[in-house]
């Protein structure tokens, strides 16, 4: 091990001279705070931030949060939550389910409007959170944000928003009127370089996160924070032109003869089309799910074959990465939904980089599908 090396990169990242000891009130960990809280609009005095290890541990506390915080208080704590999640959070769900006898989770598509409204009516003051993507991973899909906002001052439960999938760069939640927001600053804010979350929000939501995070000793390294930093000054650019190169490839790979279905949120032919296009107006994520005649050993050969693109997961870093998502069926054609269009393959998702270009890209991806 280079001892003397590791000292002269963490030195470069954040010099220690400006970075005195501190666990909670280190100046690049505020700093974070601040800019997080101003790229989503909100001023401190109404909105706090708490700085996490990763997206999903931001998760955890702010499910943990809500449970315990109602534990003593109802019989039964319910969320709401969206049919399609990070795999992740659903484990997570199930682990608290298991874990707490008093909670329990009810799945729905976020896109229906009415099964939405039929839980809220039936389970009322039971409800202590409404949790879904704004944009959902992998396929794409966005609730009607404005219909959530009726929802909130129905039923008066908390609403929280994963936005790691498009960043306030390009969709802000709390526009909406919703309660919270959690981040991954693994992917965009930090472009792959580190492990990070956060959790921003209205003040008596995330000061008791805040709080047993600091009592539990959790604090995001300061180096982290500076790497963060740095990143989040070329934020706008970098998803700009992901969101610009992903539509182009999406459009392509659409027109591509190897190629049953693509699901990007900006392609006329998604399901959630209309509410996307007028919820996106500054471009869609950087990422795109498509779906292919091949299975899993052919998939990894065709994969051997690309010189550019990597067989890796994550998204926002330089390099465009592809994973294969799950063997299943597909919609033969990309407007007709019915059973008998139904065909076996499998769907893989592309997570677009910033360093490859639209014709390197297209490129490798022909290699793959073999054409």
């Amino acid at each position: 091990m280079d001892i003397q090396n590791d000292i002269n990169i963490a030195e470069s990242i954040a010099p220690i001279q400006d970075n005195k000891y501190s666990r909670v009130r280190q100046k690049d960990q505020k700093r974070l705070r601040e800019v997080l809280n101003n790229f989503y609009g909100k001023p401190s005095s109404l909105h706090s931030v708490v700085l996490l290890t990763s997206g999903m541990h931001a998760i955890y506390h702010l499910f943990t949060n809500i449970i315990l915080s109602n534990l003593d208080k109802t019989d039964k704590i319910r969320f709401i939550v969206a049919d399609e999640l990070y795999c992740d959070t659903v484990k997570m769900l199930k682990y608290f389910a298991d874990l707490f006898p008093k909670f329990s989770y009810e799945r729905v598509s976020i896109t229906d409007k009415g099964a939405i409204i039929k839980l809220s009516e039936q389970y009322g003051a039971e409800i202590k959170l409404l949790y879904t993507e704004s944009c959902t991973n992998p396929s794409g899909h966005m609730p009607d944000f404005s219909f959530l906002q009726r929802m909130r001052h129905l039923y008066d439960y908390p609403i929280v928003i994963d936005n790691t999938w498009l960043s306030s760069a390009l969709f802000n939640p709390f526009n909406f009127g919703v309660d919270g927001v959690v981040v991954s600053l693994t992917k965009y804010y930090s472009g792959g370089r580190c492990l990070a979350g956060a959790i921003l929000g209205k003040k008596d939501l995330v000061a008791p996160i805040s709080l047993n995070a600091s009592m539990a000793g959790i604090n995001l390294s300061p180096l982290y924070c500076k790497v963060i930093l740095d990143s989040l000054s070329s934020l706008s650019e970098r998803i700009g032109d992901i969101s610009t190169k992903s539509l182009i490839i999406a459009q392509w790979l659409e027109g591509h003869p190897k190629i049953n279905r693509v699901l990007y949120p900006l392609l006329p032919s998604h399901p959630t089309y209309a509410v996307n296009v007028k919820q996106l107006p500054k471009g869609g994520p950087g990422c795109l799910y498509f779906h292919i005649n091949l299975h899993t050993e052919d998939i990894l050969a065709q994969m051997a074959k690309m010189t550019t693109i990597v067989k890796a997961t994550s998204y926002g870093a330089r390099s465009t990465r592809i994973k294969m998502g799950e063997e299943k069926r597909g919609f033969a054609n990309q407007y007709d939904t019915s059973e008998e269009n139904h065909i076996d393959g499998s769907w893989m998702r592309v997570a677009i980089g910033t360093a490859d270009t639209v014709e390197e890209i297209k490129t490798d991806l022909d290699l793959f599908l073999g054409s």
